[in-house]
């Protein structure tokens, strides 16, 4: 929002700085670093949304509801961060409340006084000759900074016979712009990820904005992905004081798990998932989070969604990802 006189004052300056450039265009940089950014047009970006015609707070949709993500039962902090249990992974893949959907993109972060939890996932298409050598090949690294599963089109994705893995996730990157002081949009930032242009082309997705982003297919209108980003005012202050508080923040990329079936079976591949939870102790305060020695326990693990139906990890099966899994 903004008072009506800062908005003429604005827009009367682009209106003189457009009759001006009309009759004196500017003359090209000699500078020699000169790049993309110190461009007019690209200046004139940063005055306009991030992602028209919408306003970055159009983008924001309801938290989450799994109840493992704003409350904890433990009575040791300690003892809770260096746990975890492969439950913890999958619900993470599958949502509690959505049994009809897949996450294939995820970061969130979720804090209160006294513990944090990030989790991440990323996701790829393989091979399905090779995908459980790869599986457990990923699973022997110490920490998923050792390997990369990338998004679609850049140069770390793997095609050599009988090896393939390549991304099949737009990631967007850039700042934002003028709706990022916008106080409704809660700290959500831009929509970071959507659908690869090989599921665009395969399920001919046509982009929406109903209760947030959504791919559908425009035949039945039925939604193939979708994009959640959700936020809380002030969470990415980390010394604020939060009380009895829970806040969070992120996003989800999900997908329609008949959708999904019907895509891998067309491509002949399987889809290969990291997912990452980090937990993080603070009930001893900031100092210790800032230290990063103690208090702090980072977890891995690898599952292979094959074109099958069954979902495999390094050393067991976890049965089929097209059932109803809660």
């Amino acid at each position: 929002m903004e008072r009506y006189r800062t908005h003429l004052e604005w827009h009367a300056k682009w209106c003189a700085a457009g009759e001006f450039l009309a009759q004196r265009p500017l003359k090209k940089s000699d500078y020699s670093e000169a790049d993309e950014f110190s461009e007019l047009l690209c200046q004139i970006s940063h005055g306009k949304l991030t992602k028209p015609p919408h306003w970055l707070a159009d983008f924001v949709t309801n938290r989450p509801l799994e109840a493992h993500r704003w409350t904890k039962d433990f009575k040791n902090a300690s003892e809770w961060v260096e746990s975890i249990d492969d439950s913890d992974f999958l619900r993470e893949l599958f949502p509690e409340t959505e049994p009809d959907w897949i996450v294939v993109d995820e970061y969130i972060d979720t804090r209160s006084e006294h513990w944090e939890v990030t989790s991440k996932i990323a996701s790829g298409l393989v091979s399905s000759g090779t995908a459980l050598s790869l599986v457990r090949a990923l699973q022997t690294c110490p920490n998923d900074t050792n390997f990369y599963i990338c998004p679609e089109g850049q140069d770390q994705e793997i095609h050599e016979a009988p090896f393939q893995m390549k991304g099949w996730v737009q990631r967007h990157e850039g700042g934002d712009r003028f709706d990022e002081k916008d106080p409704l949009q809660i700290g959500i930032g831009r929509p970071s990820h959507s659908p690869g242009s090989s599921a665009i082309d395969f399920f001919d997705l046509q982009e929406v904005l109903v209760d947030g982003l959504r791919w559908v297919d425009p035949t039945t209108g039925h939604p193939i992905f979708r994009l959640e980003m959700w936020g809380d005012k002030g969470a990415d202050e980390r010394n604020r004081y939060l009380g009895d508080r829970v806040v969070g923040s992120g996003h989800r990329l999900l997908v329609a798990k008949s959708a999904l079936y019907d895509f891998l079976q067309d491509r002949r591949l399987d889809l290969i998932a990291d997912i990452g939870i980090t937990r993080r102790d603070r009930s001893q305060g900031e100092q210790k989070i800032l230290e990063e020695t103690e208090g702090d326990s980072t977890f891995d693990r690898i599952l292979l969604l094959q074109r099958s139906g069954e979902i495999e990890g390094a050393e067991q099966s976890f049965g089929s990802w097209r059932t109803d899994r809660t």
